[in-house]
C-alpha cells in the first residue's frame, strides 16, 4: 500500500478518534459545542458587509465558515486547555497507532 494512503488512513482514524473524544466531553460534561467560532464569522460578515442569505442559510454558512476557528489560547481557563488538548492527543495517538500498524 502506497505511504499517502496509509496516511489518509492513519489521519481518518485520528479524525475518528477526535471527534469521538470531543462528543464524549461534551456528553459528560454536558455542554454545548462552543458558539465562539460562529460568532467570529458574523462579525466578520457584518465588518466586510457580506450576505450570507436568508435565515436558515446564513445560519448553516455560519456553521461552516466556523470551523475555520477563532479564538485566542492566551484567553482560555485550565479547563478550556484541557477540553482542548485530550481530543487532539486521542488524534495523536490514534493517527500514529493506526499508521504503525499499516507499516508492518
Amino acid at each position: 500500500m502506497h505511504t499517502l494512503v496509509k496516511g489518509l488512513i492513519a489521519g481518518a482514524a485520528g479524525t475518528s478518534a477526535l471527534n469521538i473524544a470531543t462528543y464524549l466531553d461534551m456528553a459528560i460534561r454536558a455542554r454545548a459545542a462552543s458558539s465562539t467560532p460562529q460568532q467570529a464569522v458574523e462579525k466578520l460578515t457584518d465588518l466586510t458587509d457580506v450576505d450570507l442569505g436568508d435565515d436558515e442559510q446564513a445560519d448553516h454558512r455560519k456553521q461552516a465558515l466556523a470551523a475555520l476557528g477563532t479564538t485566542d489560547p492566551r484567553q482560555w481557563s485550565a479547563s478550556a486547555w484541557i477540553s482542548d488538548a485530550v481530543p487532539h492527543l486521542a488524534y495523536g495517538i490514534t493517527a500514529y497507532a493506526a499508521f504503525a500498524l499499516l507499516r508492518t
